[in-house]
């Protein structure tokens, strides 16, 4: 039977499970701004990075800055957002949804 949460659920994923990260994400989500290079700091094309960045953002609650600043290089910052604001409903947000 379905059962209503008062919060959201910690994902099961924070454990460290799984094989070790072949990059170093807690330097690079740390809030800086870093520039990465392809072949020296990652070796596939920049649009396929910024996908595994992506993902390793999330699974840290962490939105994420990215932008392919040539055809090797990115750009990326993390930022620590609260997504408990985002998901409550129009009317606990003192605003209407625009059309």
């Amino acid at each position: 039977m379905p059962q209503l949460l008062n919060s959201f659920p910690e994902s099961r994923r924070k454990q460290a499970t799984g094989r070790k990260s072949n990059f170093p994400w807690d330097d690079w989500l740390d809030g800086r701004i870093w520039q990465l290079s392809m072949a020296e700091d990652f070796i596939m094309t920049p649009s396929a990075f910024t996908t595994i960045a992506a993902r390793a953002a999330l699974l840290r609650g962490l939105a994420l800055r990215l932008v392919e600043t040539s055809r090797t290089e990115v750009a990326l910052q993390a930022q620590r957002v609260s997504w408990e604001d985002d998901w409550r409903p129009f009317s606990a947000r003192n605003e209407s949804p625009s059309r």
